[in-house]
């Protein structure tokens, strides 16, 4: 039996295949044509349940065959278009999600060194007081060693209490380092630091 093939617009292909089978075989048997669309093959037996003669397929079936292949090769594009598109749009949804958990992960990291600034700042008062209280002891103390060394100590207390008190009274804004996927995990919610998927 000789081939024959129709094509239609879109590229899609209707074609008989070699040796149609008997009726007593049809079910395992190979295709009575073959369908192309989009790339893809697919095998059909013709069956006919109710009658054992011969058929003979009209001029119209082939061209009715062809326009339904042409419409799933077009629902199966739609629905490559809609996958694609959902991918997209949660890529989108993903990179919007990682640039929000970068913000809040600087404001957190910001905020916890403020904290650090406040406590530095506290201990630098507490050791001021201190070292005050210190200072007034040792100008009762006669001259001696105790004496020498509690102004050594004085003078090691000094140099401390000026870099704390300068850092405590300009504070800076600090500049959060680079976070790692670990440090974003936190403000992501349902979402991986590695990519647009979600746990």
């Amino acid at each position: 039996m000789e081939s024959s093939l129709y094509r239609t617009r879109n590229g899609s292909a209707l074609g008989t295949t070699q040796g149609a089978p008997p009726p007593h075989r049809r079910r395992s048997a190979p295709p009575h044509f073959t369908i192309t669309a989009q790339g893809e093959s697919v095998g059909f037996p013709v069956l006919q349940e109710q009658s054992r003669s011969e058929r003979i397929p009209t001029d119209k079936e082939p061209v009715e065959i062809a326009q339904e292949v042409d419409l799933r090769g077009k629902a199966a594009e739609h629905k490559s278009l809609a996958d694609q598109q959902a991918r997209e749009a949660q890529q989108r949804r993903w990179e919007t999600a990682m640039e929000e958990a970068r913000t809040a992960y600087a404001y957190a990291y910001r905020v916890k060194h403020l904290e650090e600034q406040a406590d530095a700042w506290h201990q630098t008062k507490r050791l001021t007081e201190y070292v005050t209280a210190v200072r007034d002891h040792a100008t009762s103390l006669p001259p001696g060693q105790e004496k020498r060394e509690i102004e050594a100590w004085l003078a090691f207390t000094d140099a401390r209490l000026q870099h704390l008190t300068e850092s405590a009274a300009a504070p800076k804004l600090p500049s959060p380092p680079k976070p790692s996927g670990d440090d974003l995990k936190p403000f992501l919610g349902h979402w991986s630091p590695y990519g647009p998927r979600s746990y």
